[in-house]
């Protein structure tokens, strides 16, 4: 995880997202805390997380599309859920780029 957020902190300047995309860096694994495991796809469970706790929308997104999670998510059978979680997501270029840092 740390290597994650510091790899954002070194590009997210270029990317004007400096606080959105740091933020998402440490918390994009929250999902696998135990508390928190609601559909077992931690992606859509931690933004589901944040987003009860107020966190920020962007920074739920990318979390909820880190290593391009859709696609697991299809796999799952999750596609539809993913989706309607994240629309801002899918609005901006920011899950991409989290999930190239990010793998």
């Amino acid at each position: 995880m740390q290597a994650v957020a510091a790899h954002a902190a070194a590009v997210s300047h270029d990317l004007a997202l400096d606080e959105v995309l740091v933020a998402a860096a440490w918390l994009h694994d929250i999902g696998y805390v135990p508390g928190l495991v609601d559909t077992g796809f931690h992606p859509l469970d931690g933004a589901r997380f944040l987003r009860r706790s107020g966190v920020c929308e962007q920074v739920a997104a990318l979390v909820a599309y880190h290593s391009c999670a859709e696609i697991e998510a299809d796999v799952r059978g999750l596609a539809r859920v993913i989706w309607r979680q994240s629309s801002l997501a899918r609005r901006t270029s920011c899950s991409r780029t989290l999930c190239a840092t990010a793998t």
